[in-house]
C-alpha cells in the first residue's frame, strides 16, 4: 500500500477474536495482533479506519440460553456491543481516529433472519447499540482521543422508471426509505420514515423519548457502500405472499438493460453514485465517506486478472461521479475501493474477485493488477494536490510485482 501511495486503509476488527465468548475476558493475543497491524500502517504513513462490527458475532452469544440472533435481545445487546467497543477504544483509540460502528446493518436485519417482525427489531436494536457506543465514545474518549465515529450503510440509488409517473416516483422514494432512511431518519430526526410507519404499522418498534435523545445526532458522518442503482416501479406483492420485509417495501427493482452486469449480477452505472451522494447531501446534510465501491469481474487466470481494463473503467467512472458530487456541493471526506486484494466474498467464497491485487492459489502469491497501477496514479495526483510527495514517480510504467504472502499469527 505504501509503495502505491495509499494513505488510508479501512479494515474491521472481529468481536469473536477480541472477546471469544462475546464478553470478558479479553484475548490478549488478538489485541497484540491488531496493535501490530495498526502500528505497521502508521509506520508507513497509512491512516487506519476501523469497522467495529462486520458480521463476526461471537458464537457464545448465539447459544442457549441466549437468543440465537443476539440483535433480537433488546435488553442486553446494546450493552454487550458497548462493552466490546470499550475494549477497542481503550486499546487502540490513541491511534485510531476514524471509527465505524456497524457495517451494513440492513444486511444483518434483512438477511440475518426471516418473517415480517424480526428484521425491524434487529434494525431497531442496531440503531440503539450504535447510539450507545457513540455516546460512550463522545463522553469518555473523544475529549482525549479526538476521533470521529459514524455508521456504514449500504444502499442503491433508486431511479423512478418514469419520472412523470407518480407511482414510480413513490416506489423510488419508498425504496430509499426502506433501505436507507430506515437508519438515517432515526439518527437525524428521531423516527422512522413515514412510509415505513404507515406500511409496517405496529410491527415497527417505536423509540421512547429517552431513546430519541440518545439517537438523534449520534453520527459524526455517514459512510456509504455503493455498487449499483435500481430502476424502481411499484411492486407486485400479493396478499397471499409470504410476509416479510420485501413484501412490505413492495418495489420492483430492476437494472437498466443498457447497463453491463458485474460477475455478481449487479448493474454497472457510475452516475448512480453521484446521485446517491447528492440525495444524501440534500436530505441529510451529513459529512460522507464512500467506504465500499468496486467491481467483481470474470478473472479465470492471472493474465486476465492483471489486464483488468473493465475494472479500471469502473473506477474511473465512479471516481468521476464522486468528483461531480463534490462540484455539486456534497461534503465528501473520503473514498475507499473494495477491495485492496481478493477476499473471501461471503457465500461466493474465493470465486468472486474484487481485489486490486490477485491472490494466486495455491501459492498465495500477490500479483498486482493494472487497476492498482491506474488507481495509484489517481492517489498520487491527490497526494500532490494535498502537498504530499508522491510515493512513486510513475507507477503506471512499473513492472508487475509479486509479493510473497507471509504467514501471520491469527
Amino acid at each position: 500500500m505504501a509503495d502505491y501511495g495509499m494513505k488510508n486503509y479501512r479494515f474491521s476488527i472481529a468481536w469473536n477474536r477480541i472477546m471469544p465468548t462475546g464478553v470478558a475476558p479479553v484475548n490478549q493475543e488478538a489485541i497484540d495482533y491488531y496493535n501490530d497491524l495498526i502500528n505497521t500502517l502508521l509506520k508507513h504513513g497509512i491512516e487506519p479506519h476501523v469497522t467495529i462490527y462486520h458480521s463476526e458475532t461471537p458464537l457464545a452469544l448465539t447459544l442457549y440460553p441466549n437468543n440465537p440472533m443476539p440483535f433480537l435481545d433488546s435488553e442486553r445487546f446494546p450493552g454487550w456491543f458497548a462493552d466490546y467497543a470499550k475494549v477497542l477504544f481503550d486499546n487502540f483509540g490513541d491511534r485510531v481516529k476514524h471509527w465505524f460502528t456497524f457495517n451494513e446493518p440492513f444486511c444483518t436485519a434483512v438477511f440475518g433472519t426471516y418473517g415480517d417482525t424480526d428484521p425491524y427489531l434487529i434494525g431497531h436494536n442496531a440503531i440503539l447499540a450504535h447510539a450507545t457506543v457513540v455516546n460512550l465514545y463522545r463522553t469518555q474518549y473523544k475529549p482525549t482521543q479526538n476521533g470521529l465515529i459514524g455508521l456504514v450503510l449500504n444502499t442503491a440509488h433508486f431511479y423512478p422508471k418514469d419520472r412523470k409517473n407518480p407511482e414510480d416516483l413513490a416506489a423510488a422514494a419508498r425504496g430509499y426509505d426502506f433501505w436507507y432512511g430506515w437508519f438515517l431518519d432515526p439518527l437525524t430526526k428521531g423516527s422512522y420514515p413515514e412510509s415505513m410507519r404507515r406500511i409496517v404499522g405496529k410491527r415497527l418498534p417505536v423509540f421512547t423519548e429517552e431513546q430519541k435523545t440518545l439517537i438523534v445526532g449520534a453520527l459524526d458522518f455517514v459512510a456509504i457502500n455503493y455498487y449499483f442503482p435500481y430502476i424502481a416501479s411499484p411492486g407486485v406483492a400479493q396478499e397471499s405472499d409470504e410476509p416479510g420485509f420485501f413484501k412490505d417495501m413492495n418495489v420492483t427493482s430492476a437494472f437498466d438493460p443498457s447497463w453491463p452486469l458485474s460477475e455478481t449480477g449487479w448493474g454497472i452505472y457510475g452516475p448512480g453514485l453521484r446521485d446517491l451522494l447528492i440525495y444524501t447531501h440534500e436530505r441529510y446534510a451529513l459529512p460522507t465517506y464512500v467506504t465500499e465501491n468496486g467491481l467483481a469481474w470474470r478473472e479465470d487466470n492471472v493474465t486476465v486478472a492483471v489486464n483488468d481494463v473493465t475494472r479500471q473503467k469502473y473506477l474511473y467512472d465512479h471516481i468521476t461521479a464522486v468528483g461531480e458530487a463534490l462540484v455539486a456541493g456534497c461534503d465528501i471526506r473520503g473514498y475507499f475501493v473494495w477491495s485492496f486484494q481478493d477476499n473471501l466474498e461471503w457465500a461466493s467464497g474465493y470465486e468472486m474477485h474484487f481485489g486490486l491485487i490477485w491472490i494466486e492459489r495455491p501459492s498465495m502469491e500477490r500479483v498486482v493488477k493494472n487497476s492498482l497501477r491506474w488507481y495509484s496514479t489517481v492517489v498520487n495526483l491527490f497526494n500532490k494536490l494535498a502537498g504530499n510527495a508522491p510515493a512513486v514517480p510513475e507507477v503506471a510504467a512499473a513492472p508487475v510485482k509479486k509479493f510473497a504472502m507471509r504467514g501471520s499469527k491469527v
